[in-house]
């Protein structure tokens, strides 16, 4: 295949999760959930653990941490933590779209929002917008 997942559970339920990509000699941790309630039992980084070992197991020889916004600020940490080195990413963007006003304050809004969304909510919007609205196909 050209990836894993990789779960972490209590009690049979999962509360952690990561997606990863894995080419030639690389592996990219492409994306990543958790339950906030269980943020002391520390699963994400159970779960990153978990593959990197099947990453060295394997014979990868690098794992890449992928990009993060530069206001989540948690998860750069994170990434830190386990040795990542941050590089700049720089983006152009050609688009006949106007920015929209205060980009900060709407992401902080609708994080909000999301968050205390039930999940079929969350799952229908982003459905029914990604890649539809400039920025959510980031």
């Amino acid at each position: 295949g050209l990836g894993f997942v990789v779960l972490a559970q209590k009690d049979g339920q999962p509360i952690a999760g990561a997606v990863y990509l894995a080419w030639n000699d690389h592996v990219i941790y492409k994306y990543g959930a958790s339950d906030a309630r269980f943020w002391d039992l520390r699963p994400n980084n159970l779960v990153m653990w978990t593959a990197i070992e099947w990453a060295c197991v394997h014979g990868y020889r690098d794992l890449d941490f992928g990009r993060s916004d530069i206001d989540n600020h948690g998860l750069r940490e994170f990434k830190r933590r386990w040795g990542a080195v941050e590089i700049p990413l720089n983006y152009s963007y050609v688009t006949t779209a106007r920015p929209a006003p205060w980009p900060g304050l709407s992401r902080q809004i609708m994080a909000r929002i999301i968050q205390s969304s039930p999940s079929v909510v969350c799952r229908l919007t982003g459905e029914l917008l990604y890649g539809r609205l400039p920025g959510l196909a980031s």
